[in-house]
């Protein structure tokens, strides 16, 4: 009986997966905008994809956000070594702005929504891996950044693991695609 119990819940998960997991990337074509944020978390693709964007003249400013960046000494384990990686690429630290102790998603969205508003910014592009675009889009929702007249796009890194159309290519882009379905229902139950 136990096992057929398994193997029901395990069926049952495989059609929700296969159902929704090719939903969990809604990344978008960059746009002129106000500002490029890197959100924390990730590799050097989140960093490269904020270099490009700003090579390419999106935007003139770029914001990083997580969790430990802004002390910028060589103690920040986190965030330091980010200065000097971008000047190497041409790109002024007067231009880099961080975002402090940024713990997740939710408190990084909430804050470049109130950043957005305190600068008078109107738009932004956001820069992450792809699979975790829907959990930023649901949060973009939920903050109302378009009832403030603020406009986003959604940006996805180049990660070489991630292929919207194959999402199960590999292990990494399967286990990426749970994890952020997880934890958009965990945001839909605790948050609606």
């Amino acid at each position: 009986m136990k096992l057929k119990i398994i193997f029901i819940v395990l069926f049952l998960f495989a059609i929700l997966f296969f159902l929704f997991a090719k939903k969990i990337d809604v990344t978008q074509i960059p746009q002129k905008a106000d500002l490029i944020v890197c959100l924390g978390g990730g590799y050097i693709e989140r960093l490269n994809k904020t270099v490009e964007l700003y090579q390419e003249g999106f935007a003139d400013k770029i914001m990083f956000t997580g969790s430990g960046i802004g002390l910028l000494d060589s103690s920040d384990k986190i965030g330091f070594w980010k200065i000097p990686f971008f000047e190497k690429k041409g790109i002024s630290s007067k231009d880099i702005t961080f975002l402090e102790n940024m713990q997740n998603t939710y408190t990084e969205i909430k804050t470049i929504k109130e950043y957005m508003l305190k600068h008078n910014y109107t738009i932004v592009l956001i820069v992450s891996d792809p699979p975790h675009s829907k959990r930023i889009q649901y949060l973009i929702n939920l903050f109302q950044y378009q009832e403030n007249k603020l406009e986003t796009k959604i940006i996805g890194s180049d990660v070489l693991w991630w292929n919207e159309s194959k999402y199960i290519d590999s292990l990494q882009s399967f286990w990426e695609a749970v994890k952020e379905m997880i934890a958009l229902a965990y945001y839909h139950l605790r948050y609606n």
